[in-house]
């Protein structure tokens, strides 16, 4: 009698090192080809996150908007704004930059896009700039530019009538400067726009107010001669 019931233990022994053995196999299987159970649960596959970091030297295109005092872009300066003193006030032009988009698919899923711009501590006008105010959110805003326009030859202002024409459905106004002294500005749905009406898309103007001018500072163009100072826009996709 002990002797069968040391078999059947066996026996049982046996069947349940089998039937661990098969679960195992099948858990497997289910994490190595998913699971097509109905009552499982399905997971989103989603494709891998991509990059496209752009910061152009002086192959970029970014200009001063002098219409004011010159009636033209100002394409080969080291700065993306400028102030000079008229009849003794303050006065702050726009300016314009683009980057070359084509190496972005045009089905691509932004996830989200940054740019940034940056403040050279070596600049005459950051040191007529209180420290405090450096930081603070200095009011300029981003717009789009659906027209074409250029760095030099290209006349713009009011006056000539030939001033590149602005979209003003989305305006991002500028996120205060951080301790690095650049300025990270969510131009996301800019880019999703660009997306949408490739035609359309020719850039972004910055917009400045001139009734600030206690936390006016300028930022670096593509021409200035420390690299790292250039703008950089960053857009993360799928």
């Amino acid at each position: 009698m002990k002797c069968r019931v040391v078999i059947n233990n066996i026996n049982w022994l046996k069947l349940f090192n089998s039937l661990v053995i098969q679960r195992a196999i099948l858990l497997a299987c289910i994490i190595l080809i998913g699971c097509v159970h109905p009552f499982c649960p399905e997971e989103e596959i989603r494709p891998p996150k991509k990059s496209l970091i752009l910061k152009p030297g002086a192959e970029g295109k970014d200009a001063l908007s002098m219409s004011a005092q010159y009636g033209k872009n100002l394409g080969d300066t080291s700065s993306l704004m400028v102030l000079y003193e008229e009849a003794g006030k303050t006065v702050a032009e726009n300016s314009f930059i683009e980057f070359n988009l084509d190496s972005l698919p045009s089905d691509a899923k932004i996830l989200d896009a940054t740019l940034r711009l940056f403040i050279d501590s070596n600049d005459y006008h950051f040191h007529r700039v209180g420290l405090i105010n450096v930081f603070k959110s200095n009011g300029w805003s981003l717009r789009a530019v659906i027209r074409p326009w250029d760095e030099h030859i290209r006349l713009y202002g009011k006056e000539s009538g030939t001033e590149p024409l602005t979209s003003g459905e989305i305006k991002i106004l500028f996120p205060p400067i951080d301790s690095t002294l650049s300025c990270s500005i969510n131009v996301k749905k800019l880019i999703e726009k660009k997306l949408k009406r490739s035609n359309n898309y020719y850039g972004f103007i910055i917009v400045p107010v001139d009734d600030q001018n206690d936390n006016l500072v300028n930022y670096c163009s593509s021409d200035h001669p420390d690299s790292k100072l250039h703008p950089e826009l960053i857009i993360n996709y799928e």
